[in-house]
């Protein structure tokens, strides 16, 4: 989350560049936002989530490791172990 955080304060020092060099309405709403970019990154870096926990269905295809693509039917049924709850 770190690098995001390094671009959008490079992003913001250009846009400002800019604003400052070539005052305009482009280069005005390009810092609006980078600011918004980078105020964001404080927002978004919440607590992690654990990767061993999900509910999505998706995990059961595609999160096991044990599951070997050629075991896998190509055709869905309604007995098939691998998209049951």
């Amino acid at each position: 989350m770190i690098w995001v955080r390094v671009l959008s304060i490079i992003g913001l020092g250009g846009s400002v560049a800019w604003l400052v060099f070539i005052p305009g309405f482009e280069p005005m709403v390009t810092s609006v936002g980078a600011l918004s970019a980078l105020i964001s990154t404080f927002f978004m870096s919440g607590p992690k989530k654990n990767p061993h926990h999900s509910n999505s269905a998706s995990n059961k295809l595609y999160g096991n490791p044990n599951v070997d693509i050629k075991d896998m039917n190509t055709h869905r049924s309604h007995s098939d172990s691998a998209y049951d709850d």
